[in-house]
């Protein structure tokens, strides 16, 4: 039986892993930033206070990854069908699928786990290293296993969950790692959990090396991760999102874009990208929580800033979202059903068409809500005035750069290729550093220049410049 298991397992992870092709990338990132932050902190640090900030990383690494690109690890199973044709027990296949998911799991936090252990304080031995390591794969196993329970409990409303948790954690990442800097010098000093830190999973592993000891919770803990990865039945990945609230706030300007912006031929893309993209969960997951950033930017700044440059700094979070265009659109051809391109390559209205009415429905379906609701933050900031003026100004030019970047960013037709096949753009971080740049001072200059007249008359220049891009031919799309 256990050979069985093994075997099973082993091709299940291979499938994971796309066919057998190791993520290095990724995990060669986790282990710079892990390691840059230990060189950075591991001064002083006491005992607990070392293992709760390297659990604390770990936990946060690993968890990025099983919400985003490898989220189907535990929201669904391709290998279904075949392993229901196996000659083997149903038993046997549930502990295959626990250890795959184990596996990968493990696999994305010994990225981290082993910078943190090697660049550990100078005083601790081999054996604490070797400990902090086991105690990181155990947090991992009871991080699998809550994310199975909660999609176990929660069915087809996971995803939005999913979503809403990964746009979370990358904020924390970001305020964590700022907020955790600033304050090393009273976690160095801190032998057992204070406060808040008592209920985190990182101070439950991390107890072996509180001044009090104790290793019960973390062998519980374990003990519940592995029931819950044997017992949980998988959670298939759902075909299709049914319609929410979001698409009946969006039907009137569906229709008002349809009669008055999209063109005749662009029809069809405006159409199947409308309906099709929202639905993609590889989109969902690696888009959406991108958000998390300038929202955990917004929340540093207004920690630090002083009230007078408050509006400066809901200018930057206006612009923030056309940062991240050449990621955005980087996905747009990606779907789990690509098999069907063919319906795109034999479309009448041809190539061209389809990628205006995309580009269309990609801004009205994910662009300008995210605008709407970045707007409504800064109102809630008190900063209701700035936004009146810089968030129409914003919005087209960002309509512009995603007209500009279209061609260099999109690989091929929407929804036309496997997930894992999507191709970045080469200059990908070139093109984010420069976007970065230019929408900084824009946004500098629009908070300290930008009239309520004069937004009026820069609103009226872009609108303009779209309208003539509209007229014009449709953005070329790279196609195989």
């Amino acid at each position: 039986m256990l050979a069985r298991v093994l075997v099973l397992s082993r091709a299940l992870l291979a499938a994971r892993l796309a066919g057998g092709e190791w993520p290095v990338a990724p995990l060669v990132a986790q282990g710079s930033f892990a390691a840059a932050l230990a060189w950075l902190a591991r001064d002083g640090m006491s005992p607990w206070a070392w293992a709760y900030a390297a659990l604390s990383v770990s936990l946060a690494l690993t968890a990025l990854p099983l919400l985003g690109e490898h989220g189907t690890a535990t929201t669904g199973d391709a290998a279904r069908e075949w392993l229901d044709a196996q000659p083997v027990r149903p038993i046997e296949i549930r502990a295959a699928r626990a250890l795959a998911v184990l596996g990968l799991t493990w696999i994305l936090a010994l990225a981290s786990l082993l910078p943190l252990a090697l660049l550990a304080p100078p005083d601790w031995s081999a054996l604490q290293q070797a400990g902090l390591v086991l105690a990181g794969l155990a947090q991992a196993a009871f991080l699998v296993a809550t994310l199975l329970a909660l999609q176990a409990l929660l069915g087809a409303r996971a995803q939005i969950l999913l979503v809403l948790l990964q746009t979370a954690l990358m904020a924390l990442v970001v305020v964590g790692s700022f907020s955790g800097l600033r304050n090393l010098g009273a976690l160095r000093a801190l032998d057992a959990p204070q406060g808040w830190m008592a209920a985190t999973p990182s101070a439950w592993f991390a107890s072996p090396w509180a001044a009090a000891g104790g290793s019960i919770v973390a062998v519980a803990a374990l003990a519940g991760a592995c029931l819950a990865l044997l017992a949980l039945p998988p959670a298939h990945q759902q075909q299709g999102a049914r319609s929410g609230p979001l698409d009946a706030l969006l039907a009137p300007l569906r229709t008002l874009a349809w009669r008055c912006w999209v063109r005749r031929d662009e029809r069809a893309g405006f159409a199947f990208v409308w309906e099709a993209l929202p639905k993609e969960r590889d989109f969902v997951l690696r888009v959406y929580p991108l958000l998390g950033i300038p929202l955990a930017f917004l929340y540093v700044g207004l920690r630090e800033s002083d009230p007078a440059v408050r509006g400066g700094v809901a200018a930057l979070l206006l612009f923030a979202p056309a940062t991240y265009l050449p990621i955005l659109l980087s996905q747009v051809p990606g779907s789990r059903g690509h098999e069907a391109r063919w319906i795109l390559d034999t479309s009448p209205s041809g190539h061209a068409p389809l990628g205006g009415g995309a580009l269309k429905a990609l801004y009205l379906r994910v662009l300008a809500p995210l605008y709407l609701l970045l707007g409504a933050v800064a109102w809630a900031i008190g900063e209701g005035a700035a936004a009146t003026r810089i968030l129409p100004v914003s919005m087209l030019v960002s309509l512009l750069l995603l007209r500009s970047l279209w061609g260099r960013c999109v690989s091929d037709l929407p929804l036309s290729v496997a997930p894992d096949k999507v191709e970045a753009p080469l200059d990908l971080t070139g093109s984010m550093l420069v976007l970065a740049m230019a929408t900084t001072a824009l946004a500098v200059a629009s908070w300290k220049l930008l009239t309520p007249w004069g937004a009026l008359a820069a609103c009226a220049v872009l609108l303009a410049l779209e309208l003539r891009a509209t007229l014009a031919a449709a953005p070329s799309v790279k196609h195989a």
